[in-house]
């Protein structure tokens, strides 16, 4: 069992530092951002009223005709900028902010070069596209793998030594964070439902041939039918309809999101279970299922990978080194 865990920490390590070091990054990617981006994501304080959702669209069409609306990202703050995502004409994604008071167009910038955006793309695909993929699947299995045989060796261990006896106090501390992540990450990679925060949907919107042209009949539907929800995300869907995710008040992470479809007969809510399985499986993915707690510990598991690793290597010297001193006359 000892050789197994060995070699399957030896096996992936470099994939899941990769995926370990960028999962901790997305943890606190959107506020990252925020933080780094305040003059593109923010929008100063504005005593005009609201501006249309039409004339922000029509705002962003003027600034960027070669490109068209894929989504929208709607502010739920008064310090936020408007998000309409839009895609150009080879298919690369566009985050286009703009102040959804005084209509003035924030700036631009490619989807895939924002922080979350790069760290997303290192998470689930190495930056290697399919086979990168492939790789972070394997990755997560041997993650698993590997933390269901160092519970299996903590209970057999005869710890001796420093390195010898953090290396699996660290590892049985974060095991089940570790195990629940590759679990869930999985399935995750293997169902692909698009749920999740809005930069996560900025990755995975269906944009081919779609165009979102007036979502106000959509959000008055919401407003009439769903009061106590706040839109937060729009996408177009095939033969007219639209997709809407609406925040419930006093929720922690996804589970509190309701998904509706609209179509001009007016709005349809999706399988119910479906839904709350999606929601759940991204919930424990990522940590907010508890909320903000669940994502600082989820992070510091995520940063934990690394210094297993360097500990599992020190351990393992520290076992060698006895053992040629025990050899010794």
């Amino acid at each position: 069992m000892r050789t197994l865990h060995g070699w399957l920490a030896l096996l992936f390590a470099l994939p899941l530092l990769l995926a370990s070091v960028s999962g901790a990054l997305l943890g606190f990617a959107r506020e990252s951002d925020r933080m780094f981006n305040v003059d593109l994501l923010a929008a100063p304080f504005s005593a005009s009223p609201q501006r249309s959702i039409q004339h922000l669209l029509a705002k962003a069409r003027e600034a960027h005709p070669d490109r068209r609306v894929i989504g929208l990202g709607l502010s739920t703050t008064p310090v936020d900028a408007t998000l309409v995502l839009m895609e150009d004409a080879v298919g690369v994604r566009h985050e286009v902010y703009i102040h959804p008071r005084t209509g003035e167009l924030r700036g631009s910038r490619p989807a895939q070069s924002s922080l979350y955006g790069l760290a997303w793309r290192l998470h689930t695909t190495l930056l290697l596209d399919e086979t990168g993929r492939w790789i972070t699947r394997l990755a997560a299995l041997g993650l698993l793998l590997t933390t269901l045989s160092g519970m299996v060796l903590r209970g057999r261990a005869q710890a001796r030594g420093i390195a010898a006896r953090t290396h699996p106090l660290l590892g049985m501390t974060s095991a089940p964070v570790l195990g629940i992540a590759a679990a869930t990450g999985l399935l995750f990679m293997a169902w692909q439902p698009g749920y999740g925060n809005v930069q996560h949907l900025i990755q995975n919107t269906r944009g081919a041939g779609l165009e979102l042209v007036d979502p106000t009949p959509a959000l008055a539907a919401l407003q009439a039918t769903q009061p106590d929800c706040t839109a937060r995300w729009i996408a177009p869907l095939p033969e007219g309809s639209l997709r809407l995710a609406c925040e419930e008040p006093h929720h922690a992470g996804t589970l509190g999101v309701r998904w509706l479809t609209w179509s001009p007969g007016g709005l349809l809510e999706p399988d119910s279970r479906a839904t709350l399985a999606g929601e759940l499986l991204y919930d424990l993915h990522t940590g907010e299922l508890l909320g903000m707690p669940g994502r600082i510990l989820w992070v510091l598991a995520s940063l934990a990978i690394p210094i297993l690793i360097l500990g599992g290597l020190a351990s393992r010297n520290a076992r060698r080194a006895t053992t040629l001193t025990q050899q010794r006359p």
